[in-house]
């Protein structure tokens, strides 16, 4: 896969478009199923790329965030909005791509050739497993503490640093 994140985008939207000239329940079951699940590998790849492999005092993160969300798969677009060569961005992009489609190139082929709901189903469970291994349970706080402040216009390099607040119990 050359960018995995353009590939995921580019599926669900000819399966949007599919979905509209199906009128067999069994295929439109199918391509409803095909489009939640490419939409839960989509959001996973968005997280995962985001967050992990960087640096903590680069913006990489922040790059590749806005490029799967704002800059709408546009590598120029994000290069002029953190003022850096397109280069920097399309290098940044594609090793994170390329960490994405070594994880999760697999099921994501097996979900874009499926012809059944089983197939379906069975990729998506797959994903599922491979989506546990990956994610540390304990990094989820700071995933989702950086989440909400990308949310609130502010971003802190250190986030990743940070140390965990224990609050004891009494």
């Amino acid at each position: 896969m050359a960018n995995i994140f353009k590939e995921l985008k580019r599926e669900l939207g000819l399966l949007n478009a599919e979905k509209h000239l199906r009128r067999v329940p069994l295929e439109l079951e199918l391509i409803r199923e095909k489009i939640i699940s490419i939409e839960e590998v989509f959001d996973f790849a968005k997280e995962y790329a985001t967050s992990v492999h960087h640096q903590s005092s680069s913006n990489v993160g922040d790059r590749l965030n806005y490029y799967l969300t704002e800059g709408n798969l546009n590598h120029r677009k994000v290069a002029s909005y953190f003022k850096v060569p397109p280069a920097t961005v399309a290098g940044n992009i594609h090793y994170a791509s390329k960490a994405c489609s070594t994880l999760l190139g697999d099921v994501v082929n097996r979900l874009m050739e499926a012809e059944d709901l089983e197939t379906v189903r069975a990729s998506l469970s797959d994903f599922r497993q491979i989506k546990k291994s990956v994610m540390n349970h304990y990094d989820l706080p700071e995933i989702l503490l950086k989440k909400v402040q990308k949310r609130k216009g502010k971003s802190s390099p250190y986030i990743k640093s940070s140390p965990y607040i224990v609050i004891p119990s009494k």
